[in-house]
């Protein structure tokens, strides 16, 4: 039996404003052990799929479209990421 892989990122500001999952610096292994050195992956975000969403390395961070960042409640401070098959991901706003 495998181990799920799971990461926890923080919701920023930014991200929450145009729609995005980032991460700093410090986190690029957790991040790389997770995805892999993959350029795109499907995410299932709020019950739907979004297909090959592009990881760009560069700025830290995976666009996943405002609409679904915006219409989270203010609580909701964390995104937790597991992996599902080996190139898909659930997406989970706690």
């Amino acid at each position: 039996m495998t181990r799920q892989k799971f990461v926890i990122l923080s919701l920023t500001r930014t991200g929450r404003k145009y729609g995005y999952i980032m991460w700093k610096k410090k986190q690029d292994a957790l991040i790389k052990e997770l995805f892999g050195e993959s350029a795109c992956v499907d995410l299932q975000v709020s019950g739907g799929l979004q297909r090959k969403k592009r990881i760009d390395w560069k700025r830290r961070r995976i666009g996943i479209t405002y609409t679904v960042t915006r219409g989270l409640g203010k609580s909701i401070t964390q995104i937790k990421i597991c992996q599902l098959k080996p190139a898909t991901f659930s997406v989970v706003f706690d």
